[in-house]
């Protein structure tokens, strides 16, 4: 409301009520903070369709390295892990493996997991990989 002390106005009278003060915005010269073109989200896209257009160049990049026998052997096997997080997912970083309610699991042997295994529907060859477990001279399993 104009001529009420503390509310904006019209123009400043001779007792500081009302209107602007003198000398307020920006000075001139300023260069403005936020930049008038496209938003971040518009630029994210723009960014995103550009590098689609190069992404069998940069896989096929990846491949040379990978496969050339001159590349140093960690060059090469950066090159590999990237081609198959981009092909198969990365492995995820942590497992919370914690349960709303305390479970416990009891198995008696190392084939007794592999049949519960192939019951969720574990590829076959998973569960032919042997870990820690060694086989000893006779064929059986040492502990």
């Amino acid at each position: 409301m104009v001529g009420t002390k503390g509310r904006s106005g019209g123009p400043r009278d001779s007792t500081g009520n009302g209107g602007a003060r003198e000398g307020a915005g920006h000075p001139e010269g300023t260069i403005e903070v936020m930049p008038k073109g496209p938003t971040m989200q518009q630029q994210r896209w723009q960014f995103a369709e550009y590098a689609v257009q190069h992404a069998y160049e940069a896989l096929n990049v990846l491949i040379e390295i990978m496969r050339d026998k001159e590349a140093p052997s960690a060059a090469r096997a950066s090159a590999a892990a990237k081609i198959l997080d981009r092909a198969l997912g990365k492995a995820p970083l942590h497992i919370d493996v914690t349960a709303l309610r305390h479970t416990e699991i009891v198995y008696r042997s190392a084939d007794e997991i592999r049949k519960v295994l192939a019951g969720r529907g574990l590829p076959p060859l998973l569960l032919s990989l042997v870990g820690a477990e060694k086989k000893s001279d006779d064929g059986g399993e040492s502990e």
